[in-house]
């Protein structure tokens, strides 16, 4: 379930949740073996279903997911309160949107982060460096997005976050004409010698299904994989 719960967060469960989740996967299993039994296996089939998941429509099927399991949907129905607390506390929803059943969490955001910085590195600008203060315009700025924009620019959001995560380490490895391909498909915004957060906030303004179509083309299709850090 952990693993499970990872994925879905995009980040690793904090130590003192384990312990919160292992208590209360116990005492379910205590009260109502086949119930757990039943939860267990579904968790292993959805994890296997999202280890398998790439591209945009992989991180779509992550997001609708983590719906389902911040509703109390599918694999968490009736699950013990304290489970609903570490899926809540793991995720740390900032946006949804109940007509298409998607949620934006906070790794979302932050590897959206760290892909405006490498676009911005890209450019010959240098590495994103943002207060707390500038952090919190461009949380603004993309929860606005989520809310307001189209479909597609939701879809595409989550397709960058959920996905740069893996995107970092293949950007390393990938070769020079892979890393040509995308830097020249990608929709920059000008000039590159703004501020940090003033670029920031131009990515988030800018052309996201560009950005996220480009990013996997050129890169992927990426994984849809944890942060590796917490």
């Amino acid at each position: 379930m952990v693993d499970l719960i990872t994925h879905l967060a995009g980040r690793p469960v904090a130590e003192g949740e384990r312990e919160l989740l292992r208590r209360s996967l116990v005492g379910e299993a205590r009260q109502n073996r086949a119930a757990s039994v039943a939860r267990m296996e579904g968790a292993a089939v959805e994890l296997i279903e999202l280890e398998r998941a790439s591209g945009i429509e992989g991180a779509r099927l992550r997001s609708e997911r983590m719906y389902d399991a911040l509703g109390r949907v599918g694999v968490f129905a009736d699950a013990p309160p304290d489970l609903g607390t570490v899926v809540s506390q793991s995720v740390s929803e900032w946006a949804r949107s109940d007509e298409e059943r998607l949620v934006l969490g906070e790794s979302d955001i932050e590897g959206f982060l760290r892909y405006a910085s490498l676009c911005r590195e890209v450019q010959g600008g240098g590495a994103l460096r943002l207060s707390i203060g500038d952090r919190g315009l461009v949380y603004q700025a993309l929860i606005k997005r989520f809310n307001e924009g189209t479909p597609l620019d939701r879809t595409s959001m989550l397709a960058i976050g959920a996905g740069f995560w893996a995107a970092k380490e293949d950007w390393r490895a990938a070769s020079y004409d892979r890393q040509r391909e995308f830097a020249v498909g990608a929709p920059f915004p000008p000039p590159m010698t703004v501020t940090s957060v003033d670029y920031a906030l131009a990515i988030v303004a800018g052309d996201l299904p560009a950005h996220a179509a480009n990013l996997h083309a050129t890169l992927g299709p990426l994984a849809i994989e944890p942060a590796s850090d917490p």
